[in-house]
């Protein structure tokens, strides 16, 4: 049997992350798990500790720059992908005018 990679990713559970590590995996056919972290950069640490596994983050993550940048040492693009994603939140400051149409 292959050996189990691992997906290192931000949690919680029932994210749209959570969804993407699932996802790759099985549109990749490999045989791995997904593990959820309070932050990528958590996340980063076990990688670090493992040449098998993999980190994956979203476009938006704010310091995702950060994180693939200052550790280019041990990281390596592997793959960039688009899915569909749980539904979303569009907030507005509300003491700005009512009228949608200005936005």
């Amino acid at each position: 049997m292959d050996r189990k990679i691992i997906i290192h990713t931000l949690g919680p559970e029932g994210t749209n992350c959570e969804k993407a590590g699932y996802l790759w995996l099985e549109s990749k056919k490999v045989y791995g798990d997904v593990k959820l972290y309070s932050t990528l950069e958590d996340a980063l640490i076990e990688v670090r500790k493992n040449t098998h596994d993999l980190l994956l983050g979203c476009a938006v993550y704010p310091d995702l720059h950060k994180i693939v940048f200052e550790n280019l040492d041990f990281l390596e693009i592997q793959d960039s992908f688009l899915m569909p994603t749980w539904n979303m939140v569009l907030a507005k400051n509300h003491r700005s005018s009512s009228n949608m149409e200005k936005l």
